[in-house]
């Protein structure tokens, strides 16, 4: 998904390229399932009419991740694994958004991942992990 043009906005730089191919070339040779990290924002940004709910926005991007990644999983049998990290209580200490907010996102857009579960087969994985486990300072704030 992250190697083909219809699906980027900007060329890949050759050495991202090379690098991507041989991590998915690893996962592949020792038979475990491809696995992409979406390092997204993790919120609606305020200035959004549906901030701070989720709206077509996840919607279509969870549509579109499905669309490019089934057909991996029809012919690859440990499949693919999608991990999903918002950006949890650093919004709030950084970018002063209520957390209440935050939460708010957060638990629509697990929701969603939820529904959309239950549209995949088994081999297709989407994870979600908490920001806060990449800074442990964060879990005590």
């Amino acid at each position: 998904m992250v190697l083909w043009g219809r699906a980027r906005l900007s060329k890949l730089e050759p050495e991202r390229r090379a690098a991507i191919t041989e991590r998915v070339r690893g996962d592949v040779a020792q038979g475990r399932p491809i696995r992409l990290i979406n390092n997204f924002g993790g919120l609606k940004s305020v200035r959004a009419a549906a901030s701070p709910h989720i709206d077509w926005a996840e919607v279509l991007h969870l549509a579109f991740v499905r669309r490019w990644l089934l057909p991996i999983c029809a012919v690859y049998e440990p499949g693919v694994e999608v991990e999903y990290t918002g950006q949890g209580a650093i919004g709030c200490l950084v970018d002063n958004i209520p957390w209440d907010r935050q939460e708010t996102y957060e638990q629509e857009f697990s929701d969603l991942i939820a529904a959309v579960r239950g549209m995949l087969p088994e081999n297709f994985v989407i994870a979600e992990v908490p920001f806060e486990q990449f800074y442990a300072c964060l879990l005590y704030t």
